[in-house]
């Protein structure tokens, strides 16, 4: 049987990088927190015993898996490495993460993701910022990630946020 005129989907891994303490894993438990009132999660791993703790997690919506992590530091590799490969080998057509602006957790992205398209994007931030903001600002970046996310795959419930 001949596979001639089929194409696959295309995959995408949605990043957001910055330097430290810019509210990149703040925006992805975001993420996580809004998927799982769509969805339950299939899966999840928390990292750590507070509930700001790093997380991994994966949803199915409309048939669209979807994969997430939190932890994306210089020297995080014992999460942020297995955390993308798993993410990678579960076949999660769409990968929302963090990583720092350069060196191993963006090296990662692009040696375990390679199949993937990637999206590079920076979440909102403000310096001296008050919690009540900084959570603000987190939940429209993760809000603006979800409806990127909903319009590449036509996931009515993303794209409504």
């Amino acid at each position: 049987m001949s596979n001639s005129g089929f194409t696959s989907k295309p995959k995408y891994i949605i990043c957001d990088y910055a330097a430290s303490r810019r509210g990149k894993s703040g925006t992805a438990l975001k993420v996580m927190d809004i998927l799982s009132k769509i969805s339950k999660p299939l899966s999840s791993v928390t990292h750590g015993k507070s509930i700001s703790s790093d997380r991994y997690e994966e949803y199915v919506i409309n048939g669209v898996k979807i994969a997430v992590f939190s932890q994306g530091d210089p020297g995080s590799k014992s999460y942020q490495l297995p955390d993308l490969k798993a993410a990678v080998a579960s076949g999660a057509d769409v990968i929302i993460c963090t990583a720092r602006s350069s060196g191993d957790t963006v090296d990662n992205i692009y040696e375990i993701a390679k199949d993937y398209e990637k999206i590079w994007y920076r979440n909102f931030y403000a310096d001296n910022w008050t919690q009540q903001f900084g959570d603000f600002l987190n939940e429209n970046s993760a809000v603006g990630v979800l409806k990127l996310a909903g319009n590449l795959f036509n996931i009515k419930a993303l794209k409504s946020l």
